[in-house]
């Protein structure tokens, strides 16, 4: 048994924590980078702060359902989403496996 073992378990899910965090921040610098290089009227002033904040609004949004009850309750567009959401995970495995 290791010493004081709360404080691990809990130094050991703050670092999930922080590595999910880490790799959230991974994912959307590369997507937002990928559109400022796209559409070079992005890259004036403080229009990437912008684009930055409009699209994690929009993933928000998108993500949400996906924590909810809203996608069991709603009985076609619910069932809709959670068997896109089950054959896209698929198919990316088997793409890069």
């Amino acid at each position: 048994m290791m010493p004081i073992a709360p404080l691990w378990s809990v130094l050991f899910f703050v670092m999930l924590f922080t590595l999910g965090v880490d790799s959230q921040f991974g994912m959307l610098e590369t997507g937002v980078t990928a559109l400022v290089d796209e559409f070079h009227v992005l890259r004036k002033g403080r229009r990437k702060v912008v684009v930055v904040g409009v699209v994690c609004v929009v993933l928000f949004l998108l993500g949400l359902p996906q924590c909810s009850r809203v996608c069991q309750c709603l009985s076609i567009g619910g069932r809709f989403l959670k068997r896109r959401q089950s054959i896209n995970q698929n198919t990316f495995i088997y793409i890069f496996n």
